[in-house]
């Protein structure tokens, strides 16, 4: 008879949940996406690049708030135009793989400053998240696959490299966590979980128009049913969204959530 396989212990289930060696095809396709969207809002605020960036406008620094001034220092104008262009270009190359390393810490860097000093409008929670993603980026090897780097140094018949997965856990736990933070700050908001908050979002315009969130907002009932189940949700996601069954149930809600989301809250 054979021997039970034994199970791997809890030192050696942790190396081998961030060490296992995997081709980096998921921080690839996070490289390309990623930056094409904040492509696509950076060209949106490129034309007001001096009043929202620099000491030729009204900037908004968040360290105002903590009383720390001039902390980041406020460029001036032509200094803020030539971040944001350069931002731009930088999101360019790491999109298409490019000098990756060099074109994402570039674009981490400059996105976070010019955020840091528009707190009113730039400096946002999809902002702090896409920042964070391009930090990680930049310690990985995103660029080894689906990149102009990986075709200008492949060579024939080659297999595809292997990396450590740590970086590719981090970006899951940082999605996680956020949600698991998310839940806990919506259970210390009563006016949450009684609907009276998702009543006065849909009812405005306040992030975007939501036209099918004013038609839900004759049905309360549906409205607290709603914020409980987002929170349970928001708890779980953490853990159960890793393997088997419960990870695809948890990604369906996922994107049934964030779905419903835009059409009701109009958060794009």
């Amino acid at each position: 008879m054979l021997p039970a396989p034994t199970r791997p212990g809890l030192v050696a289930s942790v190396r081998q949940f961030f060490f296992a060696e995997e081709t980096p095809y998921g921080l690839a396709l996070i490289r390309i996406i990623l930056p094409v969207i904040l492509i696509g809002l950076m060209l949106q605020r490129w034309i007001h690049v001096r009043e929202f960036f620099s000491s030729d406008g009204a900037a908004a620094p968040l360290a105002l708030n903590y009383g720390y001034f001039n902390f980041p220092p406020e460029p001036s104008g032509t200094v803020a135009v030539v971040l944001a262009t350069a931002l731009i270009m930088f999101l360019v190359t790491a999109c298409l793989g490019w000098q990756t390393r060099v074109s994402v810490i570039a674009s981490c860097l400059i996105y976070t400053y010019l955020n840091m000093l528009d707190c009113l409008g730039t400096f946002t929670k999809y902002s702090v998240i896409a920042s964070h993603m391009l930090l990680l980026l930049s310690f990985s090897h995103c660029g080894a696959v689906w990149s102009v780097d990986a075709w200008l140094t492949s060579k024939p018949g080659a297999p595809p490299p292997k990396f450590p997965a740590w970086p590719r856990r981090l970006v899951q736990l940082l999605i996680g966590i956020v949600y698991f933070g998310s839940a806990i700050t919506k259970i210390h908001t009563p006016t949450f979980f009684s609907g009276d908050q998702l009543r006065f979002w849909m009812m405005t315009n306040v992030n975007h128009a939501n036209p099918v969130g004013e038609q839900l907002t004759l049905f309360p009932v549906m409205l607290v049913l709603s914020a409980y189940s987002a929170a349970v949700w928001e708890i779980t996601f953490l853990f159960l969204a890793w393997r088997g069954r419960g990870r695809w149930i948890m990604l369906l809600l996922g994107i049934g959530f964030h779905t419903m989301t835009l059409l009701t809250l109009g958060l794009y």
